[in-house]
């Protein structure tokens, strides 16, 4: 059994691209489990740092079940409808990011139907998977709303870039989790919005930038017009959790996946005893129900 393990370098290939593209005037401002971390970015990986444990062969001995099937995860051009995010999906394109990320979903996951994924205009900010299309789209205002909201939480430009390559993979890995609920009927009870953001967590956490990322996506909903939106009762009906259960909710897996590793999220004040005490169980949980539950579709 394998799962997507988002390495440091898919997180600076997400970072590169998004830095390269970005056309945002931005300021300084402020046993299932080890097989499951297999790494799959097709482009390769160059670690920064040594890894505690052994590094996983890159190569695959064999090709995927998608590719002897003809189906699977494939990239579709960027739709632009104004000249306002035509550069920068000429330069998302050639940067061939969702490519990198279609090939290490093709090399975990074994699907029967074509899954595209896709840059495009929507006129706000936002992602989605469409069921008819069968379509994972990421708007290109998303893109921008990230850089615009998150530029004060950082120091340097660099900083920045990892934080939207941080939430931009966080909610790709969202939605990728909304396409596999439907295309391998997935059982799911509760609300598909949180347990999109379980799998999201889940594919990320691997005790290094990975986390990161989850935790540059948390701050992501409390950062620029988030942190001041007043909540009404279209918030409390609303498919999704609000922003602040979210943020904890993630810092919680994130802390509940190595609670010694990140004891000072607790102790900071970014999470509440009262919950800290309860997220080793909640991550443990997660990360069983998720690995029995896609054990089946797995390379």
């Amino acid at each position: 059994m394998k799962r997507l393990l988002v390495t440091v370098m898919l997180v600076v290939i997400a970072s590169s691209a998004l830095a390269a593209a970005s056309v945002v005037p931005r300021k300084n401002g402020a046993e299932s489990r080890a097989q499951a971390k297999s790494a799959t970015t097709s482009a390769g990986v160059v670690e920064r740092r040594v890894p505690n444990q052994n590094t996983p062969s890159l190569t695959p001995s064999r090709a995927p079940v998608n590719a002897l099937r003809g189906a699977g995860v494939v990239v579709r051009g960027s739709t632009v409808k104004s000249a306002k995010f035509r550069e920068l999906a000429k330069e998302l394109d050639t940067s061939g990011l969702l490519k990198d990320l279609a090939d290490g979903l093709n090399e975990v996951f074994v699907l029967r139907q074509n899954l595209g994924l896709r840059f495009t205009e929507c006129g706000e900010p936002n992602a989605y998977y469409d069921p008819e299309t069968r379509e994972v789209s990421v708007c290109f205002e998303l893109i921008e709303d990230y850089y615009e909201s998150m530029a004060d939480t950082y120091d340097t430009e660099d900083e920045l870039d990892d934080a939207v390559a941080g939430a931009f993979l966080f909610v790709f890995f969202h939605e990728i989790g909304h396409a596999l609920i439907d295309l391998l009927d997935v059982p799911i009870t509760g609300r598909e919005e949180d347990a999109a953001d379980q799998l999201s967590v889940w594919m990320l956490v691997d005790g290094e930038d990975g986390d990161k990322a989850v935790l540059d996506a948390a701050i992501s909903f409390y950062s620029g017009d988030a942190s001041e939106a007043t909540i009404d009762e279209g918030d409390y009906a609303d498919e999704h959790a609000l922003n602040q259960q979210r943020f904890y909710n993630m810092v919680c897996w994130v802390y509940g996946s190595d609670p010694d590793g990140y004891a000072d999220l607790v102790s900071d004040g970014n999470l509440p005893e009262a919950r800290a005490e309860r997220c080793e169980n909640e991550y443990s949980q997660l990360d069983r129900s998720w690995s029995k539950l896609l054990e089946g579709h797995l390379q």
